[in-house]
C-alpha cells in the first residue's frame, strides 16, 4: 500500500494508536491538517499594488524582480496571481536548455555505445550537460530586472500602467 506524502504524518500516528478514538484523535492530527498562512501561495514572488493588481514578478528562470507593465508573463490559472512564474524570455530559454540536454543525453548514450566515449568520460560528459542545462542567461534588458522587490519598487518602472 503507497500512502500520499501529505497524509503520511497522520497515518503514522493512526497506526501507532490503533484504539485511540475518533474524539481522542481529532486533537492530535488537527494541527497536522490545518493550513498554514500562505501555502500553497507564491507570496514572496509576486506583488500586488493596492488595488490587488499584479505589478511586478521574481522571475523562476533569472531570479530577478521583473515590472509585468514592461515584461510579458504568460497566463497560469492556477497560480495565485494568474501569470507563470517565468516571463515568457525565460520559459524559452528553459525550453531550449531542457530539449538540448535530453537532446545531448540521447547523443551520450549513442556515443557510448558506438564506443566514440569510454565510459570513463561520460561523468565529465554529463557534468558539461548539466552546466549547460542549469546556465543562467542575461535578462535581454538589464533596466528592467531588479536584485530586490525594493529597488523595482522604487524604479519608475513600478509605476506604470
Amino acid at each position: 500500500m503507497s500512502i500520499k506524502k501529505s497524509f503520511l504524518p497522520v497515518y503514522e500516528i493512526m497506526v501507532a494508536n490503533p484504539r485511540m478514538t475518533v474524539s481522542e484523535l481529532l486533537p492530535v492530527v488537527e494541527p497536522l491538517m490545518v493550513t498554514r498562512k500562505g501555502a500553497g501561495r507564491s507570496t514572496t514572488m509576486s506583488y500586488r499594488d493596492e488595488t490587488g493588481k499584479v505589478v511586478a514578478i521574481r522571475c523562476y528562470y533569472y531570479k530577478k524582480w521583473l515590472p509585468t507593465s514592461c515584461v510579458e508573463f504568460g497566463v497560469k490559472n492556477n497560480s495565485a496571481t494568474g501569470l507563470n512564474t517565468m516571463c515568457k524570455f525565460g520559459v524559452q530559454l528553459w525550453t531550449q536548455q531542457q530539449r538540448a540536454y535530453r537532446k545531448g543525453k540521447e547523443a551520450l548514450l549513442d556515443a557510448l555505445a558506438s564506443s566514440e566515449v569510454s565510459p570513463s568520460d561520460i561523468d565529465a560528459k554529463l557534468a558539461e550537460l548539466e552546466k549547460a542545462r542549469v546556465h543562467i542567461e542575461e535578462f535581454p534588458y538589464p533596466e528592467w530586472s531588479f536584485e530586490t522587490l525594493e529597488e523595482l519598487l522604487a524604479s519608475e518602472y513600478a509605476k506604470r500602467d
